[in-house]
């Protein structure tokens, strides 16, 4: 499978420390692009693979501003939203090894495992602020249906953003 990011792209979006575990990472990005970005985009996921180089695809790619109805907009492109899902996906991976002997975690003098629950919650928020930013990439791929018409004709109504609803509660 072709990646749509590399280890060096996903460290210049999210502060990963200076020593890149680059196997870890990539089976990180596998599974985001495979799992978490097929589920945004559907179909469409396909074209994304298929144009990687392609010079139409590059500000949808990298981000971009555009208009609609006079108003500007500011996407931050598809390998923002992939180190994003990437993110979700290394924060509980970059903590455990898996030996001959079972999952272990990683122990120094100087350090101490964080907590399991701040990890979920750490996960749920990078998941939160991806949805947000797919929101404003689904935007842009509706703005500029005629360069993107499969995405347009047929992956919109069925959106899944992982089937999850998040309330805020207000005392």
């Amino acid at each position: 499978m072709e990646l749509l990011l590399n280890p060096t792209e996903f460290a210049s979006y999210r502060d990963i420390g200076k020593k890149l575990d680059t196997a870890k990472i990539n089976e990180c990005i596998k599974l985001a692009q495979s799992v978490d970005l097929f589920d945004v985009m559907g179909d469409f996921y396909f074209d994304l693979l298929e144009n990687k180089t392609n010079e139409d695809y590059e500000n949808l790619f990298s981000g971009s501003t555009f208009i609609i109805d006079g108003k500007n907009f500011i996407q931050e492109g598809i390998k923002s939203l992939l180190a994003d899902y990437t993110y979700a996906r290394f924060i509980y991976k970059i903590n455990t090894n898996i030996t001959p002997f079972g999952a272990t975690t990683k122990l120094s003098d100087n350090s101490e495992p964080i907590d399991r629950n701040l990890l979920k919650d750490l996960t749920k928020q990078t998941m939160i602020d991806a949805d947000v930013k797919f929101r404003i990439i689904d935007k842009y791929l509706k703005a500029n249906s005629t360069t993107f018409p499969r995405y347009r004709s047929g992956n919109n109504p069925n959106i899944t953003t992982y089937s999850q609803r998040f309330t805020v509660v207000k005392k």
